[in-house]
């Protein structure tokens, strides 16, 4: 009994030495509600005055189609008014992509896009030291009450400096790089390689072929005693060799591994007087053109610059060779298409006669985003005289899928086992698609994207 009741006042003893403890702990040593609420104000306010800009995310999240008629439903009612302004849901929405509510944004154009049934708008954000393009659809009620949402972020391109160059190109070599306005080509061949280019008095550029000019112990030792720089995919290794006797300075640059050209090849710059360290500027401009080209087969051959197709009212910019007795046209109003192929086959289809289309070569179109997925990704993927298979592809840095398709009857002129090709290249508002009609032209399909290549 003596025992019991011993062990029960230990046990009251126990929790209020322990509770009495906490207690303590809480009020005299802990930290208090106040000091917690003061820690998390000051870091708000912290976070509130950086001055980190923040990375804006271009990939933009697809909404449930029921969620946006709620959305719909509860505008409708009065509620949420500002979901109509697309330059308000642009500012609002765009906090989630990682837009400041200080960001500087502009509506630029607002127009009803008949081929994709929705009206788009175009805002401009300025984030940092960047623009970029917001495009906004109304994906549910169709004008003046209808809700906006994001539809797509793109980085708004800065203008190419370059644009304007001239290019110098080199058959024999296979090589093309551009130049100023102020620059030319020398007409005196200063190596076996190429002309200078020159600025007038004052700076010029050499190109040489150092094959058999440094042993392969040399080569490596300059490839580890010189900053490495990366121009597309081309490795180069830049060294300066100090003034010359002139007062001016001098930079080597080096491409040293190209087995398939069989040499090593050299970029020699040079500048013929003090002070010029300003036309360092233009040289890394211009050795960021400077590219190897494939010349065996497509030397001959013109070059087709799109002027026509376009993702809503945004050009792409692009160029691509064509062979010499081929020509094109461009068919469609609203989504124009290019049809390259033989000079008599284009001369048929623009002539309105029958065309088969395997006597045809490509074709490259342009879609809106909206308008691929709705309308043309389905048709890809499954079809019932095809056998389609797909695998992923890039062109001129710019991934997508490829499909293969292989006609399981005869139909349409073409005959059962004859295959198809079609790119599908992914952009941040649309898709560019490229289409081979007939496999048996692969190889020249293949030449032509060799030469293929986007605007920067």
């Amino acid at each position: 009994m003596n025992y019991t009741f011993s062990k029960g006042l230990l046990l009251v003893i126990l929790i209020v030495f322990i509770g009495g403890g906490i207690f303590v702990w809480l009020y005299f040593v802990g930290p208090s509600k106040e000091k917690e609420v003061e820690e998390i104000i000051e870091g708000e306010t912290k976070k509130e005055i950086s001055t980190e800009v923040a990375t804006i995310q271009t990939s933009v999240k697809t909404l449930d189609p029921k969620v946006l008629q709620l959305i719909q439903q509860e505008v409708d009612k009065g509620h949420q008014s500002w979901k109509k302004d697309p330059l308000l849901v642009a500012q609002t929405e765009g906090l989630e992509y990682g837009f400041q509510s200080t960001d500087e944004f502009i509506l630029i154009s607002k127009q009803f896009a008949e081929y994709a049934g929705t009206w788009l708008a175009d805002v401009k954000a300025k984030h940092g030291d960047k623009s970029y393009i917001i495009q906004l659809i109304q994906p549910v009620k169709i004008g003046e009450g209808g809700i906006w949402t994001i539809n797509s972020i793109r980085v708004k391109k800065a203008k190419d400096k370059t644009a304007n160059w001239k290019i110098y190109r080199n058959e024999k070599y296979g090589f093309e790089i551009k130049y100023p306005p102020e620059y030319r080509v020398s007409p005196e061949t200063t190596t076996k390689v190429a002309p200078a280019i020159k600025a007038d008095s004052y700076a010029q550029i050499i190109f040489r072929d150092l094959t058999g000019f440094f042993t392969e112990e040399e080569i490596e030792n300059m490839k580890n005693n010189s900053e490495k720089m990366k121009m597309g995919s081309l490795e180069m290794f830049k060294s300066s060799l100090g003034g010359n006797r002139d007062g001016g300075i001098e930079l080597s640059i080096a491409i040293l591994d190209q087995p398939e050209k069989g040499m090593y090849f050299n970029i020699l710059f040079s500048t013929h007087q003090p002070g010029r360290e300003g036309e360092i500027d233009i040289f890394n401009q211009m050795l960021s053109t400077f590219r190897f080209i494939e010349i065996e087969k497509t030397a001959n051959w013109k070059t087709y610059e799109n002027e026509t197709l376009k993702f809503l009212t945004e050009k792409i910019g692009f160029v691509m060779k064509y062979p010499s007795n081929w020509n094109y046209t461009t068919i469609g109003k609203y989504t124009p298409q290019v049809f390259f192929g033989p000079r008599n086959t284009i001369e048929d289809l623009n002539a309105g006669r029958s065309v088969n289309d395997k006597s045809l070569g490509i074709m490259i179109s342009a879609y809106d985003k909206i308008l691929y997925e709705r309308s043309i990704l389905p048709h890809r993927k499954s079809n019932e005289y095809l056998s389609i298979t797909s695998s992923s592809t890039t062109v001129d840095g710019i991934s997508g899928i490829k499909y293969t398709s292989e006609y399981l009857v005869s139909k349409a002129g073409y005959q059962k086992g004859d295959k198809t090709i079609t790119l599908d290249l992914k952009f941040s508002d649309g898709y560019l698609s490229i289409h081979l009609f007939n496999d048996q032209n692969l190889d020249l399909f293949q030449q032509m994207l060799s030469t293929f290549r986007f605007a920067e």
